[in-house]
């Protein structure tokens, strides 16, 4: 069985957000699209596990380099992260 990447895009701009998730599935991949919120965004890497996020650096709660931080800090797989 082959694995398919997966993607977290985490931006309130739906106009970007939404056909950004559309292409990516085009070429296989599995993507998730939330708001943006740190918050969120860290609840939904410990659950899904992705191999790439692609956020904005100013989030509510959380800002992106804390995101990062909080996912070292609790032995999650760290995913590459693209900031926005």
């Amino acid at each position: 069985m082959e694995s398919r990447l997966k993607v977290i895009i985490a931006d309130d701009n739906k106009d970007f957000s939404v056909p950004c998730s559309n292409l990516l599935k085009t070429y296989g991949f599995e993507t998730c699209v939330l708001e943006k919120d740190g918050a969120a965004l860290l609840e939904k890497i410990e659950e899904i596990k992705p191999d790439v996020v692609l956020c904005d650096i100013f989030m509510p709660y959380f800002d992106a380099i804390s995101v990062m931080k909080q996912v070292k800090a609790n032995g999650v797989a760290k995913p590459l992260f693209m900031e926005m």
